[in-house]
């Protein structure tokens, strides 16, 4: 509360957990909707103390959510950013971004997230001034808050709109929105919500200059904020005790307080925040008659806020600076800050400082001869005075009303208590002559009910076990599946493995066979040409070798036939895509397969090791991902094959479920051809493996 020769911002602090948060949104092992949930709340525990801070973390977890398309973390960094903004006084850039939290939250039908998005915006235009605009948010947020039955934020937008009614100069209604928080509160035993409470109270009662009452409510708020250390909070409430005991006229508990108060501010690093402290020093410093140090903390105060804080705000030190320049007949300058807080109070329905600054005109006129300006404003005051005076009235007898519905109310619920156990007592005497009527009707009905609830367990038992064996037996349908696809792959290698060995063996006989034959009758000949003493036939020999060389190059030809592999004719383009088709046919799942330059073929071994690992990776998928959509991609690349697989199934825990045995037989393959495999998977979206073999490795 600033003096004037009077204003205060309530916030509230909760308690710093900085230090698990910030562990939290640097670790590297957890998911990222957990990690911008810890940017959010750190923006939120440092929206108070570190502004750049508080928006840092804000903008992180706005970025992360946009990221991975996470709408609830978008919401709340927008919302947290708005804070951060209200907190440093930025309320233009506080409105644009609630104005597109609201956007946000229409769109999605959050009643709730309306609420809370109204009553942001309503606080941001009564900062702003715009007192009629954060009526009608206000309201509304008090409206939806009302139909959803939010008693906790019933009773904090019902403290806003009164604070709102407060800077419109309409007390009585002010005091009915601020008693119907408290109220609400009291009922809901939300202690620092009750201390807060009392501080906006008091804060009304200052204003409406009942000192008593302010004092009261203030000293409530101080034990409580005192019992949770709330520093924040503290300073506030020693400012405003400190104008407390300056209006009554006790200037040494003023100075103690508004020195508490500064302390505190220092000590939370809030230094530009002081403006009012130091408006509220030079008042007492102006009390004192030292108008040196007054002008100095005026000076100050101004200063603070015209760097910080927005113009409407000053309009108190103008007054006071216009008081002390009175004092010294200084009219002109008097005259000068005096317009300076009507101009400042233009747009603000508050009439308290309106009212002063008038006041100050018309003597300074008066004081100067200029009698018909003075006229002027003398009519001005005396019609706002009214006003308030009017106002200030009917507040005080609203609360005297409260108090008495109240206190009625407290005596209706006791003679309620009283009839109720009057009546409790008469019941009772009837009870006992009928109790063991009601005893077996109890029993029976507990019968029944147990009865009842064993039936039921039974029916969802055994709900249960059938769902559980349809599950096993489309597993079992599912592994069949699998089994069938590699019992047909071993089958069509028998078949070409026993086709080729025909093909073979009738190479041997009709070719080498009868190229062997007709060599054997030239080495005859040359034989029998020997033993009969006749001439060597050099040529039956040179035709002998020629047909011996030409056997050895069908030998050859047929060796590298039958090296070149079993899969010579369906390789693992074909059994993938074989595979893929069987599996597709179960209409249980989607699969894409992608294949690049694989029309040369791999050595036999690499084939058959990757069509294992994606029978594999399949037989995972189909047993455990609840997936509908599969894609296989196998790449060809220049000194490796790439081969990955991806589902959007349920996913697992990697950390938890990496040593399983088919998790084992695929690691393992992948070893056995010195290859690398890696497994990304989240719970909740799916599962990717990606594998890389060496093509030109020695295995």
């Amino acid at each position: 509360m600033t003096t004037i020769i009077c204003f205060a911002n309530v916030k509230s602090q909760q308690k710093n957990v900085l230090d698990s948060l910030i562990a939290l949104a640097q670790s590297k092992t957890i998911q990222d909707t957990i990690k911008v949930d810890a940017f959010n709340e750190l923006s939120w525990e440092l929206r108070k103390t570190n502004f750049s801070k508080a928006k840092y973390y804000a903008l992180n977890a706005y970025k992360i959510s946009k990221k991975i398309s996470y709408p609830k973390g978008v919401v709340t960094s927008l919302n947290r950013l708005g804070t951060a903004y209200i907190f440093n006084k930025q309320f233009s850039l506080a409105e644009k971004e609630y104005l597109k939290v609201l956007r946000l939250e229409k769109q999605s039908g959050n009643k709730y997230g309306i609420g809370r998005a109204n009553n942001q915006l309503s606080e941001i235009y009564r900062n702003k001034k715009d007192l009629s605009k954060a009526l009608s948010y206000g309201l509304d947020a008090l409206n939806i808050f009302g139909q959803l039955k939010q008693l906790s934020l019933e009773a904090l937008v019902s403290n806003n709109v009164g604070l709102i009614y407060q800077n419109m100069g309409s007390y009585e209604q002010a005091n009915k929105y601020l008693l119907k928080g408290l109220s609400l509160r009291e009922q809901l035993k939300e202690e620092k919500n009750i201390a807060h409470s009392y501080t906006n109270l008091g804060i009304l009662y200052l204003v409406m200059k009942n000192y008593e009452s302010a004092k009261e409510y203030f000293l409530k708020s101080e034990n409580y904020f005192i019992k949770i250390h709330d520093d924040y909070e503290l300073s506030k409430i020693y400012n405003n005790l400190g104008v407390v005991y300056f209006e009554t006229g006790n200037n040494t508990l003023s100075h103690e307080y508004y020195d508490k108060a500064m302390k505190l501010k220092i000590k939370l690093g809030l230094k530009d925040t002081n403006s009012e402290i130091y408006n509220n020093l030079g008042a007492l410093y102006y009390k004192k008659g030292d108008d040196q140090q007054a002008i100095q903390k005026f000076k100050k105060s101004i200063d603070i806020q015209k760097k910080y804080v927005s113009k409407s705000g000053l309009k108190e030190a103008n007054i006071n600076l216009g008081h002390i320049y009175f004092r010294n007949q200084e009219y002109d300058k008097a005259i000068k800050y005096y317009k300076n807080t009507l101009e400042s109070s233009k747009n603000a329905q508050n009439k308290s400082e309106k009212l002063k600054a008038l006041d100050g005109l018309y003597l300074a006129y008066s004081v100067k001869q200029d009698y018909d300006s003075a006229i002027h404003y003398s009519q001005q005051y005396n019609s706002l005075r009214d006003s308030l005076e009017t106002d200030y009235k009917k507040a005080v007898d609203y609360r005297e009303k409260f108090a008495r519905i109240q206190k009625e109310n407290e005596l209706l619920q006791r003679d309620k208590k009283i009839s109720i156990v009057n009546i409790k007592n008469l019941e009772l005497k009837n009870q006992n002559n009928n109790i063991l009527i009601y005893t077996l009707s109890t029993i029976f009905s507990l019968f029944v009910l147990l009865f009842f609830l064993w039936t039921k367990w039974k029916v969802e038992r055994q709900k249960k076990e059938i769902a559980l064996k349809d599950k096993e037996l489309e597993e079992k349908k599912l592994e069949q599946l699998i089994k069938n696809q590699e019992i047909k792959s071993y089958n069509e290698m028998l078949n070409t493995q026993d086709q080729e060995r025909k093909r073979i063996s009738q190479d041997l006989h009709d070719r080498i066979g009868s190229i062997l034959s007709v060599a054997k009758v030239y080495y005859k000949s040359g034989e029998e040409q020997l033993l009969q003493n006749k001439n060597f036939d050099l040529v039956s020999f040179q035709k002998a070798n020629e047909l011996i060389d030409e056997a050895c190059q069908e030998v050859r030809r047929l060796s590298y036939e039958m090296s070149s592999g079993v899969l010579t004719k369906f390789g693992l383009l074909s059994a993938v895509e074989d595979l893929v088709i069987t599996i597709e046919q179960t209409k249980k799942i989607k699969i894409e397969f992608i294949a690049g330059d694989l029309e040369n073929r791999l050595e036999n071994n690499i084939e058959i090791q990757i069509y294992r690992i994606i029978q594999e990776l399949m037989n995972n998928i189909l047993k455990y991902a609840e997936s509908s959509h599969v894609t296989i991609q196998i790449l060809k690349l220049k000194n490796k094959v790439n081969v990955q697989v991806e589902d959007n199934g349920i996913g697992f825990n990697t950390n938890e479920q990496s040593n399983g045995m088919g998790l084992q037989n695929i690691r393992s393959r992948v070893s056995s051809l010195a290859g690398e495999i890696d497994i990304d998977s989240v719970i909740g979206r799916g599962t990717y493996v990606n594998i890389e073999i060496p093509i030109n490795s020695n295995i």
